[in-house]
C-alpha cells in the first residue's frame, strides 16, 4: 500500500532539506580551485548516494510523480557535481595496454580495476568496428523492452519489471536513468551526458557509442565499445573489455542501499 498524505508530506519535507543541502555544497565547488577539491567532492558524492538511499529505501509506497520528481531533482544535482568534477579534476587520457602486459588482471577485475583489450587504433578500422558493433547491437536489443529516444528525463525503470529478459538503453541525451529491476542482459548504446544507475545484471552488458556519461553496473561481463569520456562505478565477474575508447575513468560498484 502507498503512503498516507501525512507521510509523503514529511518525506517531502525531509527530502527538500536534504536536497537544498546537497545543492548548496555542489554550488560552492565552484569558488574552489583545481586539486583543492577532493574532499568537497567527496562530500557531496556521499550527499547524492545518502538522497538516493532516501528515496530508494520509500520508493514502493511513493506515488509514480513524487518517484519521478525527486529522481529527476537529484540527477540535475549529480549532473551539476559531475561539471565541477571534470572541472576539479580534469581526466587523464586512457593508456591502453597489451592484454599480455596486464600482470594480476583476476585481481583487477575483483577490484573493479578492468583489464583492458586495445583492439586496433587506426581510426578506419575503428569505424568498421564500430559499424559491425551497431549493427550487432540492433539486431540483439530491437525486440526486447527499453528506454529509447529520450532527452532531459527522469527514467525509472520499477522495480519488480521482468528480470528474466534483456533490457536496452538507447538514443538518450541528458538523461537521469535509475533501473531497479535487473535482466539477463543490458544493452547500452548512443547515450550522451547521461547517468545511469541499475541493479546488478545477471548475464552481460554492452556498451556502445556513449559520450561523457557516468555509469554504475554490475555483471557478469562488461564489453565497452567506441565510447568517450565516461566515470565507471563497476562490479565485474570477468575481465572488462574495452575497444577504441578513450577518457575513461573507474571506481568499484558502489554499495546499494538496503531497499535494492
Amino acid at each position: 500500500e502507498g503512503c498516507g498524505v501525512q507521510e509523503i508530506s514529511a518525506f517531502e519535507t525531509s527530502f527538500a532539506a536534504q536536497l537544498k543541502a546537497a545543492d548548496a555544497d555542489v554550488a560552492a565547488l565552484s569558488s574552489l580551485a583545481a586539486g583543492d577539491a577532493t574532499l568537497q567532492l567527496d562530500m557531496c558524492s556521499q550527499e547524492t548516494e545518502a538522497l538516493h538511499a532516501f528515496v530508494a529505501k520509500a520508493a514502493s509506497q511513493l506515488p509514480p510523480a513524487t518517484l519521478r520528481m525527486c529522481t529527476s531533482s537529484i540527477g540535475e544535482i549529480e549532473l551539476k557535481l559531475k561539471a565541477e568534477r571534470e572541472r576539479l579534476v580534469p581526466k587523464k587520457k586512457f593508456a591502453f595496454k597489451n592484454r599480455s602486459k596486464l600482470g594480476s588482471a583476476k585481481a583487477a577485475a575483483d577490484g573493479g580495476v578492468p583489464a583492458v583489450s586495445s583492439g586496433t587504433s587506426k581510426a578506419g578500422s575503428a569505424d568498421s568496428i564500430s559499424a559491425a558493433h551497431s549493427d550487432s547491437f540492433s539486431a540483439a536489443a530491437s525486440a526486447c523492452a527499453g528506454l529509447r529516444a529520450r532527452k532531459d528525463e527522469a527514467l525509472v525503470r520499477d522495480a519488480g519489471e521482468d528480470a528474466n529478459a534483456d533490457f536496452a538503453l538507447s538514443d538518450l541525451e541528458r538523461c537521469d536513468v535509475t533501473l531497479l529491476s535487473s535482466s539477463t542482459a543490458l544493452w547500452i548504446r548512443n547515450l550522451t551526458s547521461c547517468v545511469v544507475r541499475a541493479l546488478p545484471t545477471k548475464g552481460a552488458i554492452y556498451v556502445t557509442e556513449c559520450r561523457d556519461c557516468t555509469f554504475m553496473l554490475g555483471a557478469r561481463q562488461i564489453r565497452i565499445h567506441t565510447s568517450h569520456n565516461c566515470d565507471m562505478y563497476i562490479h565485474v565477474a570477468s575481465h572488462p573489455i574495452l575497444e577504441h575508447c578513450d577518457g575513461f575513468r573507474f571506481a568499484p560498484y558502489p554499495t546499494l542501499p538496503a531497499a535494492f
